[in-house]
């Protein structure tokens, strides 16, 4: 179900975009961010290395699709799992890198006053982290110097030289990177098909935003309902509409939902005992996951002998 999805978000990325909502602005009394710290040249070498046979790879399996070949052959031939080559071929264009929104930092509850204080006319982050400390920043130095310079518009008279560079007019300036001013895109699949399968509850509201201006898209809002049916059916052990919703799913003529019906249907039979059942393996499953555990306390620490002991021993 989850692939299913996911496969349906890689193929409409292109449409989704266009209905992104849009970005709230930045606060008027919050500093902005002139430029980030620059990977390092081996880094950023091996960084656009890895986009770019990922891009090549993407060119080489749409080409060979469009030569009829089987997916198997495509895979063979590639040197990658089926899945990989399903995994591209749901994607009609190669996604850009976007631009990842703000991660919670434990600079967050200071921001107003280190704001305040850089209004003021300090720019010392040694100093600024003493002022914090005092309000009960628990986090090192290196966290405000980074801040500091993300925001310094020129640089420091002890900055050293190591990390300056010339700009176009010869002039000294910190070495760095400039920030994307490309809007947000969406995230990855993986992470996007989230949205349709946890509560609403469970998301915060920039989320719950992005999630309601994508249902606008008629086709997502439709293969949502279905998943939510499929959930709601689980949950409430309503087996006998599992025909029902299969025909729905092949009446949806949503290419993902029709292969995941026509799949289910094979095991139909299953599916519809499953929920009814008193009988499952979670007491399988829990005992694996109890084996697992111990192993991997245990790994490199403990010798057979021992390693039978806590095994076999009654839990």
């Amino acid at each position: 179900m989850r692939e299913a999805l996911q496969r349906l978000l890689d193929r409409l990325r292109p449409v989704l975009n266009a209905l992104l909502p849009t970005t709230f602005s930045a606060k008027p009394t919050e500093i902005p961010v002139l430029r980030h710290r620059p990977h390092s040249p081996a880094a950023e070498t091996i960084r656009q290395a890895g986009t770019q046979q990922r891009k090549a790879l993407h060119a080489k399996i749409q080409h060979l699709q469009n030569q009829k070949l089987p997916i198997r052959t495509i895979a063979h031939e590639l040197g990658k799992s089926p899945t990989t080559i399903y995994k591209y071929l749901a994607m009609s264009e190669f996604p850009q890198k976007i631009v990842r929104k703000h991660l919670t930092s434990i600079l967050d509850p200071y921001q107003d006053y280190l704001n305040q204080r850089w209004h003021e006319g300090c720019r010392n982050a040694r100093q600024l982290w003493r002022e914090i400390q005092q309000r009960g920043y628990p986090g090192a130095y290196r966290q405000v110097s980074r801040w500091v310079y993300e925001r310094r518009p020129t640089p420091a008279p002890t900055t050293p030289r190591k990390y300056l560079q010339e700009d176009s007019y010869g002039e000294l300036e910190l070495n760095s990177t400039k920030p994307s001013l490309a809007e947000p895109g969406l995230p990855v699949a993986r992470r996007l098909v989230w949205l349709f399968l946890l509560p609403v509850e469970k998301l915060d509201q920039e989320e719950v935003k992005l999630r309601q201006s994508l249902l606008k898209h008629a086709v997502l809002q439709q293969d949502c309902q279905l998943v939510h049916d499929f959930q709601h059916m689980l949950h409430k052990r309503e087996a006998h509409q599992f025909t029902d919703w299969l025909q729905a799913c092949q009446a949806s003529n949503i290419p993902e939902l029709v292969n995941l019906a026509l799949g289910m249907k094979k095991d139909q039979e299953a599916i519809q005992t499953a929920p009814s059942s008193e009988w499952s393996n979670g007491q399988t499953e829990g005992q694996v996951n109890r084996l697992k555990l111990l192993k991997r306390q245990m790994y490199g620490r403990a010798g057979f002998d021992l390693l039978t002991a806590r095994f076999l021993r009654p839990p």
